[in-house]
């Protein structure tokens, strides 16, 4: 593959995923230059907080503490983790449960893990390459169950096995004022989901079954790697951080397109309400309504990608700028 052209197929494809129907190779290539530098500014920023707390290595809390104001962001990335959590418990733990009980009654057949070949790709560490990192607010409604005030007392084993246990507990260790609401759980997935269900009814079978491959599309292994030495080259050297760190990092970089799309349509969407509000022919009405289901399905723009980029990013010390999330 030609130099220039690194990850831009994987970028065109998480984009098509998050709903943009048919992505341009030149916002394509944009979006990946905010990428790279949205990610240098976040590992910039952690490390930073490591500096701080007298840490060597990049630990969960400081990616906590760099993202703690970008609400909608987290609480994805709280629903994706617990999501993988329950998951696992079930593929694991559950099936064993079921074997016990079994086994005192001998006229049920037994069941093994065997028999449940859906979790086969669950039990693996990499499992999360079939989940669809498109958290809905159905997912995420159970983070309404946990208190992240109060430090929870897991044994360093849970903590080493859990990223999701991790978080709250950074949560709670820095004494965060983080209170998740049900409408905070729908503004951070509604949207989102709507344009992605939008999109699927828009589309053929063939195409459809293309779709859904794209929005399990995600940044491991070769492709995270490569994208991560990219984003060294512009860091100081000697940034230490272990595999799950890593892992987080990887659903940030996926979590950036997402926003960047999110920001584009949310813009959109004020321009459409913008024309409502002035004073319509009766005329002018079906016009409105075309252009409203032309922006549905209509490509993002370079322009409009920098106008997200610019509202985040003055021409300040490019270090002291803000994240581009929700």
């Amino acid at each position: 593959m030609d130099k220039s052209e690194w990850l831009l197929q994987e970028i065109r494809e998480i984009s098509h995923g998050f709903g943009e129907r048919r992505p341009r190779i030149d916002s394509i290539t944009e979006i990946r230059s905010v990428l790279v530098r949205q990610m240098t500014l976040l590992i910039y920023k952690t490390k930073q907080e490591a500096g701080k707390h007298g840490d060597k290595q990049i630990l969960i809390k400081h990616i906590v503490s760099v993202i703690k104001n970008c609400k909608f962001t987290l609480i994805r990335v709280l629903s994706y983790y617990l999501l993988k959590d329950n998951i696992y418990r079930l593929s694991t733990n559950g099936i064993k449960d079921t074997d016990d009980t079994l086994k005192e009654d001998n006229s049920i057949k037994q069941v093994t893990k065997e028999d449940f070949s859906s979790f086969e790709d669950l039990i693996n560490p990499d499992f999360d390459k079939t989940l669809d990192l498109n958290i809905n607010n159905i997912d995420s409604l159970s983070l309404l169950s946990y208190d992240f005030t109060t430090p929870p007392k897991y044994t360093a084993a849970q903590l080493k096995k859990s990223i999701f246990k991790q978080f709250i507990c950074a949560i709670a260790e820095l004494k965060l004022e983080f209170k998740i609401t049900k409408e905070d759980i729908k503004n951070a997935t509604e949207k989102r989901q709507i344009r992605v269900n939008d999109l699927s009814l828009a589309l053929g079978a063939e195409r459809y079954e293309g779709f859904q491959v794209c929005r399990k599309k995600h940044f491991r292994n070769d492709k995270g790697d490569l994208l991560l030495r990219h984003v060294h080259k512009y860091l100081p050297p000697k940034i230490n951080y272990d595999k799950q760190v890593k892992e987080v990092f990887l659903f940030l970089a996926k979590e950036t397109i997402a926003a960047i799309i999110d920001h584009v349509y949310e813009n959109r969407s004020q321009h459409v309400t913008n024309d409502e509000s002035k004073q319509l022919e009766d005329e002018d009405i079906p016009k409105l309504k075309k252009k409203k289901i032309e922006n549905k399905f209509e490509s993002i723009l370079v322009e409009e990608i920098k106008n997200v980029t610019n509202t985040y990013w003055k021409d300040n010390e490019f270090f002291e700028n803000q994240l581009v999330f929700l």
